[in-house]
């Protein structure tokens, strides 16, 4: 179960923690805040095979919106099923995700 999203420094977020603890969520706000990329980062955790991404861009910019620079932005997945674990995003100087599993 997905317990927590964590942004660093990942689009437009510094900071951003997203528990999901609850049955079910809500994401309200403004125009342009961020809502759509709390949505779409999903798509990392779960299709982690570019060809099945669906972002409105292609993929190179998708990758240099969410990983503008290389060791500084972050996303992290916090996982409990048959233990917890979480998972770590990053993008590599070849342009690709790399994942990381932290037990």
């Amino acid at each position: 179960m997905l317990n927590k999203i964590i942004l660093l420094n990942s689009a437009k977020y510094q900071k951003a923690v997203i528990t999901l603890d609850v049955d079910s969520i809500q994401i309200v706000g403004g125009n342009n805040v961020g809502k759509t990329t709390l949505i779409n980062v999903l798509n990392f955790l779960y299709m982690p095979n570019k060809r099945d991404w669906n972002f409105s861009h292609d993929t190179q910019e998708t990758l240099r919106y969410y990983f503008k620079n290389l060791d500084k932005n972050y996303i992290i997945f916090e996982i409990f099923k048959d233990g917890y674990f979480c998972v770590l995003m990053r993008r590599s100087e070849s342009s690709k995700l790399d994942y990381y599993k932290i037990d």
